[in-house]
């Protein structure tokens, strides 16, 4: 059961509801990953398999959210973590300026900075 301001649905068009969310909880998967960087919306990415672990730490090491392991989580846990999310405004920052890139040049800098982080 969940609290009152709490909504789980099915299925949700992403693109619609972001531009609304104080942040966004998810699994890690590029897609949903990739449509909160676009909507600007800041993350808590919680891997379970494949490619999410190395999303979470793309999406912590841009700023743009944090990450939970699946086998921490517990509702103390993921509220705190939400909670630091919510209330960061440097996150906030970061997250409106990933969104707001919008040609090919605009990427340089973030993929330089990339670059630096794998390397």
């Amino acid at each position: 059961h969940l609290p009152t301001p709490v909504l789980w649905q099915e299925y949700v068009p992403l693109r619609a509801l972001l531009p609304h969310v104080a942040a966004l909880a998810h699994h890690g998967g590029i897609g949903t990953t990739a449509e909160a960087l676009r909507a600007g919306t800041p993350q808590l990415v919680v891997p379970l398999a494949h490619d999410q672990f190395d999303n979470a730490a793309r999406v912590r090491a841009l700023g743009v959210g944090n990450s939970l392991r699946a086998t921490r989580l517990t509702p103390g846990r993921l509220r705190r973590r939400l909670a630091g999310i919510v209330g960061n405004q440097e996150m906030a920052e970061t997250c409106r300026r990933v969104a707001a890139i919008s040609s090919p040049a605009d990427l340089a800098p973030l993929c330089e900075r990339l670059a630096t982080l794998v390397s």
